[in-house]
């Protein structure tokens, strides 16, 4: 029986996250192709926003699900620092 429960939630889970996914990435995209920069934290609460309109209740956007977004997407770990992208905003207007 523990295992049958098991395997359901693991299912469960990789249905979660691709749907997630999915429409995290479509957000991340329009983010970066406005330049915006998009921290880790920033990925989590819309993650976070996304799991709840989908009705995933027991969704928490982790530290180690961040992780392996970033992994499962190819998303580096750039730091951007505020100076570099205001200069790249002022160069754009």
């Amino acid at each position: 029986m523990w295992v049958l429960n098991s395997n359901e939630n693991l299912k469960f889970r990789k249905i979660e996250t691709s749907e997630i996914d999915e429409e995290l990435m479509k957000w991340f995209r329009s983010a970066r192709a406005k330049n915006i920069p998009v921290s880790g934290v920033l990925l989590q609460e819309k993650a976070r926003e996304v799991g709840e309109s989908l009705g995933l209740e027991t969704f928490k956007a982790s530290d180690g699900w961040l992780e392996k977004f970033r992994t499962r997407h190819n998303i580096s770990h750039r730091f951007v620092t505020t100076d570099l992208w205001r200069r790249k905003i002022c160069k754009s207007k």
